[in-house]
């Protein structure tokens, strides 16, 4: 069977659909539910986010959370986070990201806190003496966190996109910006292909971010339409 570049269709409506449908609930009322999956796609994605927060707090304390540390810091995290998402009501959360930041902001304090209790070492001018308070610590980059979770999604769902003309077109006209008629002349391609199958791929970002529970966390400057 020839593989026709224009029949857009035949080959995106596999990555087209979502594994749970496109009706299907988000993260937040998923993870009330217990939802395996859900737990399993949070602990995945938010633990690297977390773990990001504790490596730009470095820049902020003389004495560095060491890799060990951050990996200490994000599970107790995510742990708390995971529990207190599948114990109450998921609506009462307004930002996911805001809400898991705060967490991780007082786990960092806390763990602080407990790190200058320890006997200072001869020598030692880097332990800190003084906590640094959370206005100091401002460790969220907003534009930067909605980048990380962009990456994220994309990383998910790359592997479903099999045929690589169809990702070279969303990294053309979305990514690097092209217009859609060039990008179809230089692919010997209808423009309306070219167009379709971008559309595809971004619904599929935008189903993702709508199981995340992330509909308002899209980068800005980063097309979607």
């Amino acid at each position: 069977m020839t593989n026709n570049p224009n029949d857009a269709d035949s080959t995106l409506g596999r990555y087209h659909r979502n594994d749970v449908g496109d009706t299907a609930p988000s993260m937040l009322v998923r993870l009330q539910h217990k939802d395996d999956a859900a737990i399993e796609t949070f602990v995945q994605i938010y633990t690297k986010l977390v773990r990001a927060w504790c490596r730009r707090a470095n820049k902020k304390l003389a004495e560095p959370l060491l890799r060990d540390d951050r990996k200490d810091i994000a599970s107790i995290v995510i742990a708390k986070a995971v529990r207190k998402l599948c114990d109450k009501d998921a609506e009462t959360i307004q930002n996911l990201r805001g809400w898991l930041y705060r967490i991780t902001e007082r786990s960092i304090i806390d763990f602080l806190r407990k790190r200058n209790k320890r006997p200072v070492q001869p020598g030692n001018s880097n332990v800190i003496n003084d906590l640094p308070d959370k206005d100091v610590l401002n460790l969220s980059d907003e534009q930067e966190d909605r980048l990380f979770i962009l990456n994220e999604i994309i990383t998910r769902i790359k592997p479903t996109i099999k045929n690589e003309q169809h990702w070279e077109i969303y990294q053309l006209t979305v990514v690097k910006g092209k217009d859609s008629e060039e990008v179809a002349q230089a692919m010997n391609m209808k423009s309306a292909s070219v167009r379709q199958i971008k559309k595809r791929i971004l619904d599929r970002i935008r189903q993702e971010y709508a199981l995340l529970g992330m509909e308002d966390e899209r980068p800005q400057g980063i097309p979607m339409d």
